[in-house]
């Protein structure tokens, strides 16, 4: 597919609103339908679904659904004939061509990738994806086996392509970002009052209460055009205007309020309301509390760690070249991280942080000391 996009880059137009032509519309292209003839409607439908896909929430009552594109049954799809571009017999066969290449392209990865879907490159904005590598060393040729994650903006695409994103975002080994994100979760899990006093803060900074403050306003001249509103009417009942400059007068009044109303509207978007700051105080407690009654330890098997982040976790912005990532969910901050392996005989527990002092976390995933001071231990990997 690759081989097919790269030869015609430059040469045709890709269709509709793409500027490029990609292995992935290629195949999307061959698997159409409507070439052979048939045009299907009713083909697909929008379900919500849990955002967790384990057998038992770990939120227990405190669930996400989001919408979902699924198809529908063929029984229930709607074929339209219509004239046919190619042959039956070739859109077959083209077809057989793509469901081998891609078997015979599927590999299975020894090593599942933890944080798949969730993280974002910082710089282009595009998934990363998760990236086995075997190769073979040594007058034995012993097989060595590399996991590690890479922005997917230049995973199969056309040298154009890879050129106009203009990304240079290096891969990072897997284990280093798996323990550093793990680690980071452990930590809070443990101790909730670390959230929740991010959540203070926010809901008490500053900017939150500027906004506030700039809804309240808003809130308060609505309320004195509503009552300019009823004096315009009493107005007009006295005879102080007629019909039309009365309309004139209510219709000037009535966009003020509209706009007043847009502004807050918008404003309610990045505000945090006490309601919404005890909802997330609440639904941080009782995933902590669901984490500790499962018996949650630090090496927790993969599918039970997999569950948990992807439970609270939405999205994950990573910069490997500077070294930090940020959680946006309901635990949340930026971190920063070492480019180091984590040692599976050191990572645990109940080790030091280089001053002698007790550190919760031995492995520095996130650079705990640099936020803290030298005198006291470090609670958690601190965010910037």
């Amino acid at each position: 597919m690759r081989r097919i996009a790269v030869m015609l880059e430059g040469r045709y137009r890709p269709p509709g609103r793409f500027t490029h032509w990609e292995p992935k519309m290629i195949e999307l292209i061959v698997k159409r339908t409507l070439y052979k003839g048939e045009f299907i409607a009713h083909r697909s439908m929008e379900v919500k679904v849990p955002v967790t896909s384990g057998p038992v929430s770990l939120t227990e009552s405190v669930g996400k659904t989001v919408s979902r594109k699924i198809q529908r049954s063929p029984e229930e799809w709607i074929v339209v004939r219509v004239p046919a571009i190619i042959a039956a017999e070739d859109w077959e066969l083209a077809n057989r061509i793509v469901a081998d290449n891609r078997n015979k392209g599927r590999r299975e990865a020894s090593s599942p990738f933890l944080l798949t879907g969730l993280i974002t490159c910082a710089t282009c904005g595009y998934r990363y994806i998760g990236r086995l590598h075997k190769e073979w060393r040594g007058p034995c040729k012993k097989e060595v086996v590399s996991t590690s994650y890479r922005c997917s903006s230049r995973a199969n695409r056309v040298p154009t392509v890879i050129e106009e994103i203009g990304c240079n975002q290096k891969q990072i080994s897997m284990r280093i970002l798996d323990h550093a994100v793990w680690s980071v979760i452990y930590e809070v899990l443990l101790n909730p009052e670390i959230m929740i006093g991010a959540l203070e803060r926010e809901f008490h900074g500053e900017q939150n209460e500027q906004i506030r403050s700039q809804i309240e306003f808003l809130e308060s001249q609505i309320r004195e055009l509503k009552i300019e509103d009823e004096r315009l009417y009493s107005a007009y009942l006295a005879g102080a205007f007629d019909e039309n400059e009365y309309a004139e007068h209510r219709t000037l009044v009535k966009s003020q309020q509209q706009r007043h109303q847009a502004d807050i509207n918008r404003l309610m978007e990045n505000v945090m309301s006490s309601e919404q700051f005890e909802e997330r105080k609440q639904e941080i407690i009782a995933i902590c509390q669901n984490a500790a009654r499962s018996g949650l330890v630090f090496d927790a098997p993969f599918d039970v760690q997999q569950r948990i982040i992807k439970t609270i976790i939405d999205k994950i912005t990573l910069n490997a070249n500077e070294g930090w990532f940020e959680i946006e969910g309901v635990v949340s901050g930026k971190y920063l991280f070492d480019g180091v392996e984590p040692n599976p005989e050191t990572s645990n527990f109940g080790g030091t942080n280089g001053g002698g002092e007790n550190m919760p976390i031995v492995y520095p995933p996130a650079r705990a000391a640099i936020t803290a001071t030298r005198s006291s231990p470090v609670r958690a990997p601190q965010p910037w």
